[in-house]
């Protein structure tokens, strides 16, 4: 009832099961993922018959092509090792990145620092009164540049990039 009915296609590689008449495939579908998990074929050169060889069946030892328990071993030892390489390699670029991205924030720290000791200079330079109604403006601006002076030079100090002096 469930029965596939006819296997027309059959393997073209003497010695295999399916090569056999009533042990093919009832999908032509079928016929090439055999071929290709089984055989490594992917069909590139010619398509497959759809009947078997006219030699007929053979009692070759052809069969599947099955890996050795050695042979098993060693694929699974390199795929554990590649696995560790690239797992490895992968946090390490991780890390790489983590380093560049502190390494470009400290380095923008720095600017921005520099930035704040130009235009407190500015201001120091201004030669302004006591008397001047603009001077507590420019005390409080110079204030604000100091503070953000020291919250950056607390931050470079306390960060990854410890250095003994900032050029």
């Amino acid at each position: 009832m469930h029965g596939h009915g006819e296997k027309p296609y059959l393997c073209t590689y003497e010695g295999c099961e399916r090569s056999l008449p009533g042990h093919g495939f009832p999908r032509q579908w079928n016929l090439r993922d055999h071929m290709r998990r089984v055989h490594n074929d992917n069909g590139t050169t010619t398509a497959p018959p759809v009947s078997p060889p006219a030699s007929g069946p053979s009692t070759s030892a052809r069969g599947r092509k099955r890996k050795s328990e050695g042979q098993e071993k060693q694929a699974t030892q390199e795929k554990t090792s590649s696995r560790r390489s690239s797992t490895k390699s992968a946090s390490e670029s991780a890390a790489n990145a983590t380093k560049a991205a502190e390494l470009q924030a400290a380095t923008i720290d720095i600017d921005q620092w520099y930035d704040h000791q130009k235009a407190l200079q500015n201001l120091v330079q201004g030669y302004f009164q006591p008397q001047d109604p603009q001077s507590l403006h420019f005390i409080k601006d110079a204030q604000d540049h100091l503070t953000a002076m020291g919250k950056i030079s607390t931050d470079l100090l306390q960060g990854p990039y410890r250095r003994s002096s900032w050029k």
